[in-house]
C-alpha cells in the first residue's frame, strides 16, 4: 500500500513594485496586487507584495516571509514595472540568483495591453474635458526615466504602439535621467501655439505623477492604476500572463 501524498504546493508569487510614499500610490498598487491574487485564487497560488525601494517589505524580506524554512522550494518574482531596466536586471535578478528555486518573470511592459490602457486613459481625459484629439495637438508619452538603455528602449516601444493606435505623431519624454524632459517639451510645444497632451506612462500615483502634473500641460491622463475602484482587468490579466514567461531561472 502506497502512502498518501498531498498535491504539490503552488509556488508563491512575489509581485514587486517600485514603492512610494504616496498614500494614493500605495492604494493603487494594493488594488493591482489584490486583483492578481483574485485572478490566481483558483490555483491556490499565494501572492505577496514586495518593493524595490522606499517602502517595505523588500524583495528579500518578502521572500523570507513567503518561504519560511522551505528555502529549497520555488518562488516566482513578478516585476510590477512598465519596463526592464536596473531594478529588473540588477535588483530583482540578484534576488532571484540568490535563491535556488526563484524564477524572475518579465516586466509588465512593453505590451499592447499597456498601450491600449494608455489610449483608454486619454479617451477618458478628452471626454472629461469635452474635447477630442486635434490633428495639430502635440502628444507625448511620458515615463519616469532611466539611465538604463533597456528601459528607455522599452518605453520607446510603448510610444510607438500608442502612436499606431492614435494614428498621430507621439513623442517620448521623461521625468528624470533622460532627455527630453517633459517640462522642456511642454514649454517648447506651447511656444509654437500647440495644445500639449500628455499620456502618463506610470503605474500609479506618486512622486513622478505629481512631477508630470507640475509641468502643466493642457491635458494629462491619470496613471494606469488608480487608488479607488477596480484595477483594469486587462492589466491584471497581463500580470498573470507574465508569470508563464520567465526570463531568469535560478
Amino acid at each position: 500500500m502506497t502512502g498518501w501524498r498531498s498535491a504539490p504546493r503552488p509556488e508563491p508569487v512575489l509581485a514587486c513594485a517600485h514603492g512610494t510614499r504616496s498614500v494614493a500610490g500605495r492604494s493603487a498598487i494594493g488594488h493591482l496586487v489584490a486583483g492578481l491574487r483574485d485572478q490566481l485564487a483558483d490555483s491556490g497560488t499565494p501572492v505577496r507584495a514586495a518593493f524595490v525601494d522606499v517602502q517595505p517589505p523588500t524583495i528579500d524580506q518578502a521572500m523570507a516571509h513567503a518561504l519560511g524554512p522551505r528555502s529549497a522550494e520555488g518562488v516566482r518574482i513578478l516585476p510590477l514595472l512598465l519596463s526592464a531596466g536596473y531594478h529588473v536586471g540588477h535588483d530583482l535578478a540578484a534576488a532571484a540568483a540568490d535563491h535556488p528555486g526563484a524564477v524572475l518573470a518579465p516586466a509588465l511592459g512593453p505590451d499592447p495591453v499597456i498601450a491600449d490602457l494608455l489610449v483608454h486613459r486619454l479617451a477618458e481625459t478628452l471626454t472629461a474635458a469635452g474635447t477630442t484629439l486635434h490633428p495639430d495637438d502635440a502628444v507625448t508619452v511620458v515615463s519616469a526615466g532611466s539611465s538604463d538603455a533597456r528601459a528607455r528602449a522599452d518605453c520607446e516601444v510603448t510610444t510607438a504602439l500608442v502612436a499606431e493606435r492614435l494614428e498621430h505623431r507621439v513623442a517620448t519624454t521623461w521625468l528624470s535621467a533622460a532627455d527630453p524632459r517633459l517640462g522642456d517639451w511642454v514649454a517648447a510645444q506651447r511656444s509654437t501655439g500647440r495644445r500639449t497632451v500628455v499620456l502618463t506612462h506610470l503605474l500609479a500615483p506618486g512622486f513622478f505623477a505629481d512631477l508630470a502634473r507640475r509641468s502643466a500641460p493642457d491635458l494629462i491622463t491619470d496613471p494606469l492604476c488608480r487608488p479607488r475602484g477596480a484595477t483594469d482587468p486587462g492589466l491584471i490579466a497581463l500580470a498573470a500572463r507574465r508569470l508563464s514567461d520567465p526570463v531568469i531561472p535560478a
